[in-house]
């Protein structure tokens, strides 16, 4: 268990709208050593306003308040920087370094990573198999921190998009019903050792996959095709 779901490789989503809305948003309002600069600040549009005294209290104080708003909001853009630059950079790119960081056992820099690679995937159908990936891989993550309660539901939504995609007795199930059992049975250990608990339920369900699975292959394989044949047809033991 801790096992890291990937899939293929797939162009990334266009990130060219959050570029041009950012610069667009931080031309607005420009931070300088004086304070904030933005629109109505400077002396020209001052003119404008006939009858203003910028010298008096309530003016001067409004100008403060509008200044410090103008400025707030730029800090809020500067902070949203980063998130702004994950969802610009592709898919793959934050998945990548989830795994890595999985692999040398950062896991919170992987949760961290995957959880960005699982908010780009919010508009996109379930039928993307990154979506799927997504959620498997975050809740992986968790479960290595031992953060269980965390991947819990994670792992119940990759089950339920994973019956929506393949339905009910497809064999890609198996590792998530074992990931989803391994999970309640760290939360309840006692309570799993009863049949009718949700880890003992959900690892029958996975055993009789396999078995299914396992029927199905060996029906499939060269060989198995005349084993209903007539003993005589095959040659019985005085041949």
């Amino acid at each position: 268990m801790g096992q890291v779901y990937m899939c293929h490789r797939w162009p990334p989503p266009d990130a060219s709208r959050h570029a041009a809305c950012r610069a667009a948003l931080l031309d607005k309002c420009i931070i300088s050593r004086t304070g904030a600069k933005c629109p109505g600040d400077s002396q020209g549009e001052r003119e404008h306003m006939p009858g203003a005294r910028y010298d008096s209290p309530g003016i001067a104080g409004a100008m403060r308040c509008r200044r410090v708003r103008h400025l707030l909001t730029l800090l809020w853009l500067c902070s949203s920087i980063v998130g702004i630059d994950v969802y610009a950079g592709s898919w793959e790119t934050v998945t990548e370094a989830g795994v890595q960081a999985f692999e040398q056992g950062r896991y919170l820099e992987a949760i961290r990573q995957f959880q960005a690679a699982l908010d780009l995937t919010t508009a996109w159908p379930l039928e993307e198999p990154r979506v799927f990936s997504s959620f498997m891989n975050l809740a992986s993550a968790h479960y290595a921190q031992t953060q269980y309660a965390q991947a819990l539901p994670l792992y119940q939504r990759a089950l339920a998009i994973q019956e929506q995609l393949s339905g009910p007795d497809h064999p890609a199930l198996i590792p998530v019903l074992q990931a989803y059992a391994a999970t309640h049975r760290k939360l309840a250990p006692w309570q799993s050792r009863f049949p009718w608990s949700p880890a003992s339920r959900l690892t029958a369900r996975a055993r009789r996959l396999q078995a299914q699975d396992a029927q199905r292959v060996l029906q499939d394989t060269p060989g198995g095709w005349f084993s209903d044949l007539p003993t005589e047809l095959l040659g019985g033991p005085e041949h």
